[in-house]
């Protein structure tokens, strides 16, 4: 039996049929009355004590589904979670009457059976490795496979260095589960070439044995010969781990071409570099060139650094005497700072110099992490972290600084002579969420965007739209939209989106999101605003991977204004008098942001 999620999602795609029969409409019934039941699917079956029912019919017209009233949105969508089922066959039926008394009743058919246990694996397979894998010696090396259960099961691995027993998982019930594993520490010299991973499972003791190999190979490097990678790509990421998100990083850093860092291992797609004496980060091959054998370890010291400013800016400058992995991240709590970490470099700092031209920077210190990784403490004297970034022109590296912009004298308000860089989500061949009703997430982005362009212009400020029009610039051009005309502030406006395993109205409301601890409260203060339009709460999300909240030079945050897939939010979502409402909520938070971090 397939799964309830993969059971209401087919039941979805007869969104625009029919289901069940229609028992006619009075005689004398004026206009046509539709009702159409989109999900679930006549016929459905499920191991759920509840159904859950989507419909369609003529906006403002009366519905029951089962013996309960429900409402019926101006899409002309509606919904029932929850529907007890019996089990065995059971008939939901749908009234609607309009207000003529014209009524249209229809009924759909939903089998509730026993869950059935899922069958055990007939066949053995190596999940782990599924990448091919280099190791130093000593490291970690984790197997895993899967098959009957109830065996007994070896791993034999590093070309036939090492040969080990599996163990098999257990449920709570004390049950096998055909799940096997094993961790193994890497030898101190390998076989000298990749090989795969071999596993052997017998049942019986005597009986057949099943055989398995893993799609990754494994690989022991020579903890002698060392290995350096350089950057051939402009802004390359590099993350702590390994990991899948989907919206990519979160990043210790971006580095530049020409940056150098030793390899000390590879899996899949990725190499892993060494940082300093504990850490280690990971870099995707294709941005790495790897240097002929010889090639020095960077390391990096300076005896200098100097800050100053011009006319918009703080800088603060050090000399590099190599490439290396440089990080800036952002502290809000107590006071605001930026920490500055140098890896492959270490404390050779003699002479900080403070000069007039800097406002903002306060008195820098120093300090050695640990081996090969090296801190600057950069504290700022003002009540908001307005923006930075790095810059290098080989023989040195400026943190810039933003400083604060000039805010107008009240009465005015605040926003009055800022620049406000406006994303509205997706675009183009993007549609985004699509809503049960079939609104596009582009669209309600757009319409969102363009009524919050228009209070913020009235209230004196300034606007660009990074995705104007119909258009889907790249998330890169969309930040160097913004970054280009120094935007005071980057504002993405999205819809989100949730499955409907849990019911149709399970999940609603709405939610902000940043990602440097600096924006947390801009991002709080506009969801304060929408949660007084009276919405369910989805939270504030803190650390958040979306490229432009990473990579714009100025406070930024996202909205997601509610949920596509909820029929109540599309409807409202649609709504000109509630994304008016919206404009003005927003506006009137960063207002209130403004003057709480006023100078």
């Amino acid at each position: 039996m397939r799964c309830e999620a993969a059971l209401l999602a087919g039941a979805i795609l007869f969104y625009g049929s029919s289901c069940g029969q229609d028992q006619g409409k009075p005689a004398g019934a004026r206009g046509p009355l539709t009702l159409r039941i989109m999900a679930p699917s006549d016929g459905y079956q499920t191991v759920q004590e509840v159904a859950y029912l989507l419909g369609r019919t003529n906006p403002g017209v009366q519905v029951k589904v089962g013996d309960m009233a429900v409402e019926v949105y101006s899409t002309g969508g509606f919904a029932r979670d929850g529907i007890p089922l019996e089990m065995g066959e059971n008939t939901i039926e749908v009234v609607a009457t309009d207000a003529t008394g014209q009524r249209v009743i229809r009924s759909v058919r939903v089998i509730r059976k026993e869950p059935q246990p899922e069958p055990p694996p007939s066949v053995l397979r190596v999940v782990e490795p599924a990448d091919d894998i280099a190791l130093l010696p000593g490291e970690t090396l984790s197997i895993r496979a899967v098959g009957p259960p109830g065996g007994t099961g070896f791993a034999t691995c590093f070309g036939g260095e090492a040969k080990l027993a599996l163990t098999e998982a257990r449920n709570d019930r004390g049950e096998p589960t055909g799940s096997y594993s094993a961790t193994v520490k890497a030898p101190a010299r390998g076989s000298g070439k990749a090989a795969v991973v071999a596993v052997s499972l017998r049942r019986a003791k005597n009986g057949p044995t099943m055989e398995a190999k893993s799609k990754g190979t494994v690989d022991v490097w020579d903890p002698l010969a060392v290995q350096v990678g350089e950057c051939r790509d402009d802004r390359s990421g590099i993350t702590m781990g390994l990991h899948s998100v989907r919206l990519g990083g979160p990043y210790l850093a971006r580095i530049p071409r020409g940056v150098r860092f030793e390899i000390v291992g590879r899996q899949g797609g990725n190499y892993r570099i060494r940082l300093s004496r504990s850490r280690s980060g990971w870099i995707p091959v294709e941005d790495v060139a790897r240097l002929p054998e010889g090639t020095l370890v960077p390391h990096n010291y300076f005896t200098s650094c100097e800050i100053n400013g011009d006319e918009q800016h703080d800088r603060v400058t050090v000399p590099l005497l190599e490439k290396v992995v440089v990080a800036v991240t952002s502290e809000s709590e107590p006071l605001n700072k930026l920490y500055l970490d140098f890896f492959n470099t270490h404390d050779a700092l003699t002479w900080i110099s403070h000069k007039t031209g800097a406002r903002v920077v306060g008195t820098i210190t120093g300090e050695q992490m640990e081996d090969d990784w090296y801190r600057l403490t950069v504290p700022l004297k003002c009540k908001q972290i307005w923006g930075y970034w790095l810059e290098t022109d080989g023989k040195s590296l400026t943190l810039v600084i933003r400083r604060p912009p000039a805010l107008a004298a009240e009465p005015a308000s605040p926003l009055k002579g800022l620049m406000f860089a406006l994303e509205a989500g997706h675009g183009g061949s993007s549609d985004g969420a699509v809503g049960h009703m079939g609104t596009k997430e582009k669209d309600v982005n757009a319409a969102a965007v363009a009524a919050l362009k228009g209070v913020l212009e009235g209230r004196g400020a300034t606007t660009i739209l990074v995705r104007p029009g119909d258009t889907n610039p790249t998330l890169t051009a969309r930040v160097e939209a913004a970054n280009e005309v120094n935007a005071d502030f980057y504002v993405a406006v999205h819809a989100n989106a949730a499955g409907n395993g849990r019911g149709f109205l399970k999940v609603s409301g709405t939610s902000t999101y940043y990602r440097d601890k600096h924006c947390r409260l801009l991002a709080q203060l506009v969801y304060n605003g929408l949660l007084g339009l009276g919405w369910n709460e989805f939270g504030v999300v803190g650390n958040f991977a979306y490229s432009p909240l990473q990579n714009t030079k100025m406070p930024s945050m996202l909205i997601e204004q509610a949920f596509m897939s909820n029929p109540a939010d599309e409807a409202r979502l649609l709504d000109s008098t509630y994304q008016q409402q919206q404009a003005e909520a927003v506006a009137d938070s960063l207002e209130q942001f403004l003057r709480r971090v006023r100078e």
